[in-house]
Formats: structure tokens, sequence, C-alpha cells
């Protein structure tokens, strides 16, 4: 019986399998592939992972003594009556033309933009002086 063409391929192919898989593993000793599994193995990296959590602790109570900044942007578009009325109040481009009740009840779209840098600094907490002494 002769076998259908792709067999053959199949054999073939696994005929040839053997020596480009042994120059690649004889690059690597068994000593690099325990060091590699050890590194990179699962219990390793839930170790790191622990180890990293415990070191994070350490640092959450000075939360309450650091000083902290963050940025606030926002950006705003609106065709709401309300709304468009109050930013072009704030923007402070009233003009008596703005009164009129047609500009009022549907009023053109408009945008506002605003940026903030807040700093704070805490004067005295505390619970985060006796937790930053108990993490330690």
């Amino acid at each position: 019986m002769i076998a259908p063409p792709s067999l053959r391929s199949l054999v073939a192919g696994l005929a040839l399998l053997p020596p480009l898989v042994t120059p690649l593993l004889a690059q690597t000793t068994l000593r690099e592939l325990v060091a590699a599994a050890r590194a990179t193995g699962y219990g390793s990296r839930m170790a790191r992972a622990a180890a990293d959590a415990a070191q994070a602790r350490t640092l959450a109570p000075t939360a309450g003594i650091a000083p902290s900044a963050r940025v606030e942007l926002a950006a705003v578009r609106t065709t709401d009556p309300i709304g468009a009325f109050g930013t072009t109040l704030r923007q402070r481009g009233v003009t008596p033309a703005a009164f009129d009740p047609n500009a009022l009840n549907f009023p053109a779209p408009v945008s506002n933009y605003s940026a903030g840098l807040v700093v704070e600094q805490p004067i005295f907490n505390a619970d985060a002086w006796a937790g930053r002494g108990a993490a330690r």
C-alpha cells in the first residue's frame, strides 16, 4: 500500500526535525535553563510581586505627610441656555446683545477651557505619622 502524498510529506518533515532542533538545544545548558525557569517561573513572579507589595505598603503612610501635586484640565462645549450664558459671564464677554431673548433661548455653542495646578501640603496628620512609624 502506498501512503498518500500528505502523509509522505509529514514523515519527511518529521525526519528533518531532529537535525534542526538538536543544535538549538545544544546551545543551552541545563544550568541556564534552570536559572531561566527560576527567574521567570510562576512562583518567582508571585514572590517578587509580594515583595513589591510589601515595599509599597511601607510607603503608603507618607501620603498623609508628603506634599502632593496634581494637574486638572477641563473642556466644556455647550448649547444649554443656562450653561452658555454662565460661560459667557465667566469669560466676561457679556454685551447688551447677549440679553436678546432669541440669543438667550437658542444660544450658539460656547466653549470654555480651564487648567489648574493643585499643590497640597498636609500641616499635621497624627494618623499618618503613627502609621509611618508602624510601617517601619
